[in-house]
């Protein structure tokens, strides 16, 4: 089944409707970059999609009714499960799919490059270095 744009666009006002515009701009952006790697129109949806299960503003039956069980499955691959630690969910993130792995490649793009507004220099420092080292564990994982 392919995807049902005017349900993609209603479940995403929905979901996106108390969300910050900070948030909002993430995943635009996400969606954006994730071009750079795939022209996949399905792709494209589960990147504006990707934290919205993880963060609480979508379930995995809202993803299934915009009528894509791959959007599903590329969302709930990035999605950290609670009992994960960062570097596990990367590690786990390594072995999935590639389309998955663009899509968390292009999050870590926007997240080295936003301002951090209102995050200490110490906190600005340690999230650059952890995306950094989740960037290299992907980038490494398409070469094999």
């Amino acid at each position: 089944m392919g995807i049902d744009l005017g349900r993609m666009n209603d479940a995403y006002l929905d979901a996106s409707r108390t969300a910050s515009d900070a948030e909002k701009a993430h995943w635009a952006r996400v969606a954006e970059n994730v071009k750079l790697f795939t022209d996949d129109p399905e792709v494209h949806v589960a990147a504006l999609f990707h934290d919205l299960i993880e963060d609480g503003y979508m379930t995995s039956d809202d993803i299934v009714w915009v009528g894509s069980e791959r959007i599903l499955d590329l969302v709930l691959a990035l999605s950290r499960k609670k009992t994960e630690t960062y570097a596990e969910f990367i590690d786990r993130l390594a072995t999935d799919l590639i389309d998955a792995k663009y899509i968390k490649m292009a999050d870590l793009m926007d997240n080295m490059t936003r301002s951090g507004e209102g995050i200490s220099d110490e906190k600005k420092a340690s999230l650059l270095k952890r995306y950094k080292k989740a960037m290299a564990t992907l980038v490494r994982s398409l070469e094999q």
